[in-house]
């Protein structure tokens, strides 16, 4: 009798280098996205008042609580915005009552939320909230409100209480265009200067000038 070789299934084969093939595509996709996030926050980490302003590209991050891969599948129940200082998520109003009425793990979220922006301090970061039918979430953080943006900008506490009168602040051009790239993501422009005429408005409604801008009143 003759001695019967025995070896490696063909199929066996094929589906050990698919599988091997997946996991290769799966580590450049992930090493892709961080090279991304990388050089997005490069742009900003300037020696300026903005070192810790984020961009929503940045920084829009998604936290998922135990969905797993099933996230994409789930009925989603509602959808709440926040605007919250960074790193001081609380169970205190109004973050508490908001989310506890869609029945959100609120600790989770505080926890999650304080983590992401912890580097942010100073800075009042928007969140949206996508809360599931099986009270699981995700959240998307935004770009920090353009007012607040200013405010820091000119070095003053608050707008004017009657911006058509009251100058309570100055800024520069230069100034006003790095807000401007900041809020980009968040807002309806595809040209820088769109960005900066938007930005050039909400300042004027704070009494808040522009030095080398044309001079826009207020509303």
């Amino acid at each position: 009798m003759h001695a019967q070789t025995i070896g490696v299934r063909p199929t066996r084969i094929a589906n050990a280098h698919a599988a091997t093939g997946r996991a290769q595509r799966r580590e450049s996709l992930r090493a892709a996205r961080s090279n991304v996030v990388g050089d997005a926050r490069a742009v900003f980490q300037t020696n300026g008042f903005f070192a810790n302003a984020v961009t929503s590209r940045a920084r829009e991050v998604k936290a998922r609580a135990g969905r797993g891969p099933t996230v994409m599948a789930a009925k989603v129940a509602g959808y709440i915005k926040l605007a919250i200082a960074a790193g001081k998520a609380s169970p205190a109003p109004p973050i508490g009552p908001a989310l506890g009425a869609k029945g959100v793990n609120i600790m989770m979220f505080c926890k999650e939320y304080n983590a992401r922006t912890a580097d942010q301090a100073g800075m009042i970061i928007p969140v949206e909230i996508t809360v599931f039918e099986d009270k699981s979430f995700t959240f998307v953080l935004k770009t920090p409100p353009a007012s607040v943006l200013l405010l820091k900008a000119a070095g003053v506490a608050k707008g004017a209480a009657d911006p058509q009168k009251q100058v309570v602040g100055r800024v520069t051009k230069e100034q006003l265009e790095e807000i401007a790239k900041i809020k980009m993501p968040d807002l309806n422009c595809v040209k820088v200067e769109s960005a900066m005429a938007v930005v050039a408005g909400t300042a004027a409604n704070m009494g808040i000038k522009i030095d080398g801008w044309p001079e826009v009143e207020a509303a």
